[in-house]
């Protein structure tokens, strides 16, 4: 099985995420949250449940980066091979108040979402089928 990695940039380092079980106590709060983005209705009042659900996904992004030794890309906030992830309280000093940023964690949080979801299909012949052409 292969985690699907999407990486948010936090003061010039990017920051792994993957949505993963640990994430799912969040999803309740955060499909809320992406309403009102979608609505383009005030989500200041949601910093919290942002930053919660966030520190879940980055939490599992960095461990799962650092199980699978892919701590070393561009802008990566590894120190001596490892990924520290943020806590919930540095996240919420960290990401500006502003709705534009907001709506950009929040958009990053459903991407994380959306891409964990998705399936990979791949259509493989299988070993010795012919493909049979039709007469005519």
């Amino acid at each position: 099985m292969l985690t699907k990695v999407i990486y948010i940039d936090i003061e010039g380092k990017s920051y792994p995420m993957t949505f993963s079980l640990a994430c799912l106590k969040h999803m309740d709060s955060i499909q809320m949250i992406a309403s009102k983005v979608q609505k383009n209705q005030s989500i200041s009042d949601s910093a919290e449940v942002i930053a919660r659900m966030l520190s879940a996904m980055i939490t599992s992004g960095c461990y799962y980066c650092n199980e699978m030794h892919l701590t070393n890309y561009p802008n990566s906030p590894a120190e001596n091979g490892k990924i520290k992830p943020l806590s919930e309280e540095k996240i919420l000093y960290l990401i500006p108040a502003d709705e534009k940023s907001l709506k950009y964690v929040v958009q990053k949080i459903q991407l994380c979402v959306n891409v964990s979801n998705a399936k990979s299909i791949n259509a493989v012949n299988s070993v010795g089928s012919k493909k049979k052409k039709k007469k005519r």
